[in-house]
């Protein structure tokens, strides 16, 4: 006497809203993960104040790079953007240092 049914069972109804789910999951994680390892930043006031006003003089690359701080994207995807420019980590360093962004938390 066998255990196994005569013909096979369509599991499929099952498994697709499991797909599903388990996708959901692994978006999230690795959403979680890259906002992790590339951190998201937002101006300070005296970055809000250099777009405003022009008051602290940023050199004009520098200035394109804290225009596209929205606190919003993840620092790797601006740097995609600004690539081009020439800009990199050490410029994202440099508007850190000089207190025209900070690390959103």
């Amino acid at each position: 006497m066998s255990i196994l049914p005569a013909s096979p069972i369509d599991i499929s109804c099952y498994v697709e809203p499991l797909t599903g789910f388990f996708q959901s999951i692994f978006l999230h994680a690795t959403e979680t993960a890259s906002s992790m390892s590339h951190p998201i930043y937002e101006k300070t006031e005296k970055g809000r104040e250099e777009i405003t006003t022009r008051k602290y003089h940023l050199s004009p690359k520098l200035r394109t790079l804290l225009v596209l701080i929205d606190g919003e994207r993840a620092a790797d995807k601006v740097l995609q953007e600004i690539a081009p420019l020439g800009l990199n980590e050490q410029s994202l360093s440099e508007l850190v240092a000089q207190d025209y962004i900070r690390q959103k938390h």
